[in-house]
């Protein structure tokens, strides 16, 4: 005995110190950091003290199963009952294996670890409501391990433990006290009925596969549900999503088809993460903001009945391919159908008089047919998506910057409007834009030179309005050197425009350098066509280092230049 005695002391010899506590019982000192997962026990233990630098505790409940007080002098732990380390968060490591008849609380703390409970008989746990964090070993070992299901559930007061995952239906006891935390992944879990907003806490990351919502609480809010219904966490949400006719009433809501709507059925609130093909049924009068953000809806159907879809009811739903919008829909809000990828046209309804900001951004949209009727088009509406073409109705009296992408090529103005003319002069990158109307058409800059911009829109509107005006060069409005030249060339082999044919022979030089340095032989060949190189510039090229590297260029120059040699003979 007195040898294993003695075993016992040299396992924590350097660790501690021994001491008598004030009501006479033994005391253990930790005066430096201390890491033993397989020690032996001190049940003549009640007491613990930590050491002023100790940083580190890592001992088994088993090792001091009757410690009832902890006296701390580290700023890494607490005094208390229980063993509690401070980082960041407070942490519980241990609690000492506490009896049947003993109750525990855990009032401020906020973490528990792992084997935390790991020996403790006690059921009666108290002061959970903050825990933000769990080991799932926290109560390994325990009498919340080994309890029996209820209902399918294992419950360490607000903290659930483990569930039945054979159960057909788990019924979560809820419906006073809002569950904190899962210790257990629920995601295989058949079916659920939860009694309030369980599911929409930040610390639950994993769900059931149907999750019907029971709840008599006039404290949630259609809102809430809709969060619900649409949560999703690294891949775990809920697949099907069910509410009883009492929550309905509670709420003012109805759920049809895995839709949920208010109760008089004119407004859509929410769908669910996997929707599918949604069909909105007559009678409908508004989508709600966010009633169908991030779910997976594949196609939506939408009555004339429907006048306004909200901000964002769309927005960011990467696999919508098709979207019917009726007939009677006279608003479509900011961000609604947002990054919606898959999304390639669309027709707008009839009735439509605005189009919110960014409304259609990051959309994968290559037709939009406009309506007549349209007023308003806001600012990004259809930035960065892939319209080449559009036709804008002379109902529109007002177009937002940037409301088209930079793959915009062709506009056809039903009407001329001055103030949409100017609002497309703005648009973006370094490019060229066609603008039609029913008499006329002219190629102008996207990007025109800050001091030539109202000069241009002047020349622009006398050009359209006043019928006998004839097209002018455009070339020289343009910002950059580059869409200079492009538009020089549209104008010279379009229309052989003079003025574009002399600019562009005045920087024949600099083209052909360019055309060098990238091995163009188009440009080459183009600028010889149009007869634009001089004997000296030819010669030039052929002496250049990327004639050789141009063999297409090289010989039409070659054939160029024979010609010329035959002219002068003759």
């Amino acid at each position: 005995m007195e040898f294993l005695e003695k075993q016992k002391e040299d396992a924590l010899d350097g660790y501690v110190k021994r001491y008598q506590t004030k009501t006479g019982g033994q005391g253990i000192e930790i005066v430096c950091g201390i890491r033993m997962r397989k020690p032996p026990c001190f049940p003549e233990v009640t007491e613990l003290k930590i050491g002023e630098h100790v940083e580190e505790i890592v001992i088994p409940n088993r090792m001091f199963p009757n410690v009832r007080k902890v006296i701390s002098n580290s700023s890494s732990f607490l005094s208390g009952e229980y063993l509690i380390q401070k980082a960041g968060l407070k942490i519980l490591l241990n609690t000492f294996c506490r009896r049947k008849s003993e109750t525990i609380n855990l009032l401020g703390v906020q973490k528990i670890g792992a084997f935390a409970f790991d020996g403790c008989e006690s059921l009666d746990l108290q002061g959970t409501s903050h825990i933000c964090d769990c080991d799932k070993n926290a109560f390994t070992g325990s009498a919340f391990e080994k309890q029996p299901f209820v209902n399918g559930v294992k419950m360490a007061d607000s903290i659930l433990v483990d569930v039945d995952k054979d159960a057909d239906v788990i019924i979560l006891p809820d419906e006073e006290k809002k569950i904190t935390y899962f210790c257990v992944d629920v995601s295989g879990v058949k079916h659920m009925i939860s009694h309030n907003d369980t599911f929409s806490r930040n610390l639950i990351r994993t769900f059931p596969q149907k999750l019907t919502l029971d709840a008599d609480d006039y404290s949630m809010y259609p809102e809430d549900v809709r969060e619900l219904m649409q949560r999703r966490v690294y891949g775990s949400y809920i697949h099907e999503f069910c509410i009883t006719e009492r929550t309905q009433k509670a709420l003012g809501v109805r759920m049809e088809n895995g839709l949920l709507y208010t109760d008089n059925m004119e407004e859509l609130i929410a769908g669910s993460v996997n929707p599918g093909d949604v069909v909105i049924p007559e009678g409908v009068k508004e989508i709600t903001g966010f009633s169908l953000e991030r779910t997976a809806i594949r196609s939506i159907a939408i009555p004339d009945s429907v006048k306004k879809i909200n901000g964002y009811a769309m927005s960011n739903c990467d696999k919508l391919a098709s979207a019917s919008l009726g007939n009677g829909v006279e608003k479509i809000g900011e961000y609604a159908f947002f990054s919606c990828e898959s999304l390639k046209s669309i027709t707008m309804p009839k009735a439509l008089k605005v189009i919110a900001m960014n409304a259609f951004t990051y959309s994968g949209l290559k037709s939009v047919i406009l309506n007549d009727g349209l007023q308003k088009i806001g600012k990004n509406v259809f930035l960065d998506t892939n319209i080449e073409e559009i036709r804008i109705p002379a109902s529109v009296t007002q177009i937002g910057d940037n409301a088209f992408p930079d793959s915009l090529k062709t506009v056809y103005l039903e009407k001329y409007t001055p103030s949409i003319l100017l609002d497309l002069m703005c648009e973006g990158n370094d490019a060229m834009l066609l603008i039609q109307t029913k008499e006329k058409e002219i190629m102008i800059p996207k990007q025109v030179c800050y001091t030539n911009k109202n000069i241009l829109f002047q020349k622009l509107k006398e050009y359209f309005e006043t019928p006998a005006a004839e097209r002018f060069s455009v070339y020289g409005y343009a910002r950059t050197e580059k869409t200079r030249r492009k538009l020089a060339w549209y104008e010279y082999d379009t229309f052989q425009d003079k003025n574009a044919k002399e600019y562009l022979r005045r920087h024949v030089k600099s083209i052909l350098k360019e055309a060098e340095a990238k091995l163009d032989d188009e440009m080459v060949v183009r600028l010889l066509k149009a007869g634009m190189m001089s004997e000296k510039e030819k010669s030039s090229f052929l002496n250049s280092d990327a004639a050789d590297r141009m063999p297409v260029a090289k010989a039409y120059v070659l054939k160029e230049t024979k010609k010329e040699k035959e002219r002068f003979q003759i």
